[in-house]
């Protein structure tokens, strides 16, 4: 988050230090609008002080804005930015390809600003600004939230350098207040240039950076994303940040986090209002490292309108690329086929009674239901190469249990969304073909609107 916030405060800091300064400035910040202007030439709007006190190279000074003293304009060059009002003109360079310039508009209402060389801090009841990255335009809105940052005793806050080192060495974003148990409520909207949309909604209790390791803390969550409606309860996050990046190097903090995630989020709603389809998830633990990913959710629920999956014991552990995004399901995938190691202690099915679903009923225990259906125990998976190697055993509704073993061969499509189930060989009994016995599976865990495909001895999987 602190990516996101830091230009509008970082505009006095371009004096570099030896030592650490006794600088320090307060501000009580009004309002602030900001459009950038079009070829970042002309006004990029307004920016309201109340008061100013600041310490700086042994001058001090301190304005109140009496007669909008301090309502400043602000104009845009393509390598300058000038702030001006009736009494003051103050006037920054700027590089080219400055982080400013992906700055498209922001705004900012009834905030605090407190700098000094050990600390920062930044609170205030609204904040919201929109970035026009390369691959898309991304808008963050905070309210009622409050930033305190901690620099390192060499380090003096007060320089650029000192600024962006201080609060990636010990940082917290929280509520405005102590007493607001709810915390920051944050809303974060993005879409990329081949319009791909994600959309986050959440309370934030706490985000953290302490002994180089990022927390969150969420009290609720509510994702919106490719067609998904993603909601959470209580979820805690968090994951390892190098101490050698000390400057904004935003791929390398955001690969040091990908190849370190741990999260634990005891409910997990997926909603596919199209599918009319519903997933329940109780995520135990998600862990990942430069090499390997892992999953335990001891129960997932997958619902129809008329019937429900219920997966019990669910552990997977795969492959995956160094830097790679673990949100991402085909780049999950692609560690999957390469290598994966899957256990499930049952899968069962239970049709509705009453109307309403299986999530109502474990959220809300109001509905009547069947009772559960094993139809298989014991999954044993292994994938090596691209090679699926799988046993377990199936409890058919009219017959005796039988156990399965089966080979078969994966390859996964990116390109067109797609994983393709080639048998090489199996065992069961007689009147059971492998291929049956995929499909139901399959179809546990996939809903009807998927494509589920049969072509001579290969199952193709579509999305």
């Amino acid at each position: 988050m602190t990516r996101l916030l830091i230009f509008f405060i970082l505009l006095p800091l371009s004096v570099t230090a030896i030592a650490k300064s006794k600088n320090k400035i307060r501000a009580n910040i009004d309002k602030l609008d900001y459009t950038r202007p079009k070829k970042n030439n002309g006004s990029g709007g307004n920016l309201t002080f109340s008061s100013v006190q600041m310490l700086w190279s042994g001058m001090k000074l301190n304005i109140n804005n009496h007669q909008a003293f301090l309502d400043a304009n602000i104009r845009i060059k393509p390598k300058y930015v000038r702030l001006k009002t009736s009494g003051i003109q103050i006037g920054f360079a700027q590089e080219a390809k400055s982080f400013f310039y992906t700055i498209k508009a922001a705004s900012l209402a009834n905030s605090r600003f407190a700098l000094n060389s050990s600390s920062l801090n930044f609170d205030g009841k609204r904040f919201e600004i929109e970035l026009e990255l390369e691959n898309g335009t991304s808008l963050l809105v905070l309210d009622k939230f409050n930033l305190n940052c901690i620099g390192p005793k060499e380090i003096d806050m007060t320089t650029l350098e000192g600024f962006v080192h201080g609060c990636l060495h010990d940082a917290l974003l929280n509520g405005q207040k102590n007493t607001d148990l709810a915390g920051a409520l944050i809303e974060y909207h993005s879409e990329t240039n081949d319009d791909m949309s994600f959309v986050l909604k959440t309370r934030l209790k706490d985000f953290e950076l302490i002994n180089n390791t990022f927390t969150l803390d969420l009290s609720e969550a509510k994702l919106e994303v490719e067609g998904y409606e993603i909601s959470t309860g209580k979820t805690i996050a968090n994951c390892k940040k190098d101490p050698k990046i000390t400057t904004l190097d935003f791929q390398a903090l955001k690969d040091s986090c990908n190849n370190s995630v741990k999260i634990t989020s005891p409910q997990i709603i997926v909603k596919n209002e199209q599918e009319k389809s519903m997933y329940l998830l109780d995520l135990k633990k998600l862990t990942t490292d430069d090499k390997e990913l892992y999953a335990h959710a001891p129960n997932i629920v997958l619902t129809g309108e008329d019937k429900s999956t219920v997966i019990k014991g669910l552990k997977i552990k795969c492959n995956r690329a160094e830097n790679s995004e673990f949100y991402d399901l085909h780049q999950t995938v692609a560690g999957c086929v390469d290598y994966a190691k899957i256990d499930v202690d049952s899968i069962s099915t239970t049709e509705i009674k009453e109307e309403g679903n299986i999530v109502s009923r474990l959220l809300f225990n109001n509905k009547k239901y069947t009772s559960y259906k094993t139809f298989v125990k014991g999954i044993d998976a292994e994938i090596i190469d691209n090679r699926l190697t799988m046993k377990m055993l199936v409890i058919p509704p009219i017959a005796k249990p039988f156990e399965v073993n089966l080979v078969a061969a994966i390859q996964h499509v990116p390109t067109e969304s797609m994983i393709i189930i080639e048998i090489i060989r199996y065992k069961a009994i007689k009147w059971v073909t492998a291929k049956w016995i995929l499909m139901k599976i399959a179809k546990l865990f996939l809903s009807e609107y998927e494509m589920i495909e049969v072509k001579n001895d290969a199952i193709y999987i579509r999305r």
